[in-house]
Order: C-alpha cells, then structure tokens, then sequence
C-alpha cells in the first residue's frame, strides 16, 4: 500500500552501508517542507474539523504507530488553517486540539513536527488574540523550555511565539505568570532569565492603574518572587528584575512603595529590595575629573595659574639660556676639560 505523506514531503532513501554507521538515524527519513502563513490554504470547515477529531481520537487510544506523526503533522496544517481563514470555528475544538496536538509537537523529537508546532501556536495567538489568555498558565512554561533548545531556530521561533503573546495579551496577569514560573524554574539560570526579561516587557506595556491595583491584592507574592530573582544565577535575570523595580516604585510613588516593601520584608531584605529599586545616579563632571590622571588634573590647574607666574617662570628660563650662552664662549678645550670634571664629580656623588 502506497504511504500517504504531507504535501511537499518526500522520502529520503539511504543505502544500507550508510544505516549501518555509528550515530545514524533509525528508521524512515522524510525531507518535509512547512509552509508559510500566507501559503496556508483554506480547508471547508466540516472536512477540517473532522480531520481535527480524528486525529485527536487516534493520539488518546493504545494503537499509536510510528508514522502517526504524519497525521499528526497534517492535522497541524489543517489546524493553522482554521486559525487563519475561519477563525471563531477553532474556538470548541482548541482545548483538546492544544492538548493531544499542539503542546505534544512542540516537545517532539522530529525537527519539523517542531516547527510546525509553533507556527500552528503562533498563527492560534495571532488570530484568536485575548482569546487565548485563558491557555497562558499551559503555553508559558512550555515555551519557557524551549527557549533553552540546542537548536538556534527553536531558540528563534520560541522567542517569535513569546513576544507575540506579549503583544498580544500582555498584562500585569502575564507578568505574574511570568514572574512566578522564574522562580519555579530556578535551577535553570537561562530560563529564569529568559522568564525575567519577558516579565519586564509585560511589565513596560502595563498601565500605570493595572500596576498599582495588582500590587494592591497580590504585593506578598510578587516582592517575594523579586526578592528571589534578585539572587538568581544569570547576570540577565538579575538587571530585568532591578528593572521592574525601579519602574514599580516610580509608578507607586515613594511613600507607596515603601509601605509594600515594610508590610512584606524582614530588614535585611528590606534594604536589599530598596537598593535594587533606586535609579542609577546620572554621571557628574566631578565624578568624571576624579577618574582624570593626576598628571593631567595638575596640567588642568597649572594654566589656570595667574598670569605673573608664568611671566616669572619665563624670566626664568631667560636667565637660565643667557648663562648657557656665555658658557660656550669659553674654549672648546676648557669648556670640555670643565664637561669632564663636572662628569668626574657627578659620578663621585653618586658613588
């Protein structure tokens, strides 16, 4: 029976010689090409959310196969299609599409299930908009670990997925949830940092009356979670969360801001906390002659001197050529007999 394959997908044929070889792939090899948004085509909405169904049935029973993935990778495409050209159809069938469909291919071995995976995720987001806030707390963390992939284009796609979800639906909820799956990841430095950063762009989209309401009911947690970011491992991680900090207390206010960080922190927390949140001092010129050369800051103070110094020190220096002049009108003989004396003596001190 002839196999069925994804469209622009081919089978790739390798002789026994090169199976046999250490590191060699098992199994079958497909050449797969995924296609873009704007090469999707639209598929009549009976016929895709059958497809949909069918698909989901096959992954929840025991009969799984080895080229499952092959449907698995169509029904991605019939997935993005909904999303693109009918839209609110997608809308009864997303929990369970997201769950046996979507999130699997994401973590799949297969390079391309991967890819597709996060195009399908991408152009979901993109389309159904706030619609998919109510799946954050599912496709944060998941994307959180892909973020962390060997491979740069996964590395790429993610962060392509993860800005446009801030896009999107960034609020203070999303920065929360970006905030508290830092922390839970911690033993991972990349993915706490990763999570920081995107924390601070939610943070940077919210309005100033959504950041003082969310400190208002949930200041215990998210000082909390700050305090601990504070400390984590990644250089990253640590300048996102003084970030957040400093814009907190600026949109608080002073008196505000204090009164959080005293109800929540022991002393020594407290301090570290406020220290974090104070803005860098702008650099002075008095800082910046301080670092200056002694050499040079004394070169700086020497031509501001009074003008009769210099004349005095040029006076000086007159006298001082005048006398060269009327050593040399001596004979060249005693002028060198007196050079050699001068010379023998100099040495004599020294010694």
């Amino acid at each position: 029976m002839t196999e069925m394959l994804p469209k622009n997908t081919a089978k790739v044929e390798i002789d026994l010689q090169e199976k046999s070889l250490n590191g060699a792939p098992q199994g079958d090899l497909y050449q797969v090409q995924v296609e873009s948004r704007q090469s999707i085509a639209r598929i009549d909405e009976l016929s895709a959310n059958q497809i949909v169904r069918n698909c989901i049935a096959q992954k929840q029973s025991e009969n799984a196969t080895e080229n499952d993935w092959i449907e698995e990778f169509e029904c991605l495409s019939v997935l993005r299609s909904v999303a693109i050209h009918n839209t609110q159809s997608l809308c009864p069938i997303l929990p369970e599409a997201l769950k046996w469909i979507v999130y699997p291919s994401i973590l799949n071995l297969r390079s391309v299930m991967v890819r597709n995976g996060l195009l399908c995720l991408e152009d979901i987001v993109y389309h159904l908009k706030t619609d998919t806030a109510v799946y954050l707390d599912e496709m944060v963390p998941l994307l959180l670990t892909r973020t962390g992939s060997e491979k740069q284009f996964i590395r790429k796609l993610t962060a392509r997925v993860l800005e446009n979800i801030v896009q999107v639906c960034g609020s203070v909820d999303l920065f929360q949830l970006f905030l508290s799956t830092g922390v839970k990841e911690k033993k991972s430095p990349q993915l706490t940092s990763t999570a920081t950063q995107y924390a601070l762009m939610c943070m940077e989209k919210s309005s100033s009356n959504d950041l003082t309401v969310m400190m208002e009911e949930n200041y215990d947690s998210i000082l909390n979670d700050m305090r601990l970011l504070l400390n984590c491992r990644a250089v990253d991680g640590k300048i996102a969360t003084r970030k957040c900090l400093q814009i907190l207390r600026q949109t608080l206010g002073e008196k505000a801001f204090m009164g959080f960080v005293q109800r929540q922190l022991s002393p020594s927390a407290e301090s570290e906390l406020l220290q974090a949140s104070e803005k860098p001092k702008p650099k002075t010129s008095g800082s910046v002659m301080r670092r200056q050369n002694k050499r040079l800051r004394a070169r700086v103070v020497a031509q501001q001197q009074k003008q009769p110094e210099k004349d005095l020190s040029i006076d000086r220096e007159d006298n001082a050529l005048s006398t060269k002049v009327i050593d040399t009108c001596k004979p060249q003989i005693e002028s060198l007999t007196s050079t050699q004396v001068n010379g023998e003596e100099c040495r004599a001190k020294v010694a």
